[in-house]
């Protein structure tokens, strides 16, 4: 084993705790929502390099102390690896309900980041974050390690062969919340309240886990980072007009 993994797995003992969140915890820096030895292998590999690492963990100048230390209060510790990957509230052809021939509701995709299979069953989706409990995931529902679960935000409201939510999303922009059977732990969000939403484009994460436009959206698939739906509008350093030339 590396020394710089040795020495910092011994200085673990002092920080080592028992308690768990519900969200990936901070320090996992394999995208996998647990701590352990893999994560302490890429913050050895970045040990005293520069902010903008993963393993910068307290925004600061360099990986340091400081940031090893928030990693290792989460030393072991599991989350739900579930996230809203990606979402579309203005859809138009994309995506057919399939209980519904002909109309396309808005719809939300959940994903499991993990390497296990997750029991979704009471869990809540809702597009009010002070409003955790808005729509109950049925009972029985589970999705396995890397599997996507698409749910139909449409107001009708029942089980067939999609899940079918009593809300409908906000093209204007609003949030998406996935929250814990307890009604109080939030999983994910997104607020995507000044982003406004266009027919047919989806919003979610990108590989590197930034929220972006998708020309091509990807239901029940991996978000397709090769294309990009949106850019932003031509910008001048002049008006339009005639100018002089100096």
């Amino acid at each position: 084993m590396y020394p710089k993994i040795s020495l910092l797995l011994i200085v673990l003992t002092v920080f080592l705790t028992s308690s768990a969140r519900a969200e990936c915890p901070i320090g996992d820096l394999d995208d996998n929502c647990r701590v352990n030895s893999e994560d302490l292998t890429i913050f050895a590999d970045q040990w005293l390099g520069g902010e903008s690492l993963e393993a910068n963990l307290d925004g600061s100048s360099n990986v340091d102390m400081p940031d090893y230390a928030m990693l290792a209060e989460n030393w072991l510790k599991r989350g739900i690896p579930l996230r809203i990957n990606e979402f579309m509230a203005s859809n138009n052809s994309v995506y057919e309900d399939p209980d519904n021939p002909g109309e396309y509701p808005d719809w939300i995709e959940i994903y499991n980041v993990g390497d296990e299979t997750i029991d979704m069953s009471g869990m809540y989706i809702t597009d009010n974050l002070e409003n955790p409990t808005q729509w109950q995931i049925p009972s029985g529902v589970s999705l396995t390690s890397g599997a996507y679960l698409v749910i139909l935000a449409d107001l009708l409201n029942y089980q067939g062969a999609a899940f079918h939510t009593n809300f409908k999303l906000g093209a204007g922009g609003e949030q998406i919340g996935l929250f814990h059977s307890n009604g109080i732990t939030e999983i994910d969000s997104i607020d995507f309240d000044q982003v406004e939403q266009y027919t047919d484009i989806s919003y979610g994460l990108d590989a590197n886990d930034t929220l972006r436009f998708f020309g091509i959206p990807t239901p029940i698939a991996q978000n397709n980072d090769a294309y990009l739906g949106l850019v932003a509008d031509t910008t001048f350093s002049r008006d339009r007009g005639t100018h002089l030339l100096a």
